[in-house]
């Protein structure tokens, strides 16, 4: 699956970036392996604490005051950040 993903982002020209919490960065793990990676992976970051998860994925206080860390709603706000 991971060499699809790249494939398809190299002929598309499109890059990713990961931004991850409980998979401590399973994921980006999984796309940087894969030969070719290099030109369409960009970051990845591990947003495991709040603070982290307000500051660079743009969940706001209040989601993470509401319904926590681990939630559909902060995944939510994780993917649009």
């Amino acid at each position: 699956m991971e060499e699809k993903l790249v494939a398809l982002l190299l002929d598309k020209k499109y890059t990713i970036t990961t931004v991850e919490s409980c998979t401590g960065g399973m994921v980006a793990a999984k796309i940087i392996n894969v030969s070719g990676a290099s030109d369409v992976f960009e970051a990845g970051v591990i947003t495991y604490a709040n603070w982290a998860k307000e500051k660079f994925a743009d969940v706001s206080f209040k989601i993470l005051e509401k319904y926590g860390a681990v939630s559909h709603q902060t995944a939510c706000q994780m993917a649009e950040g």
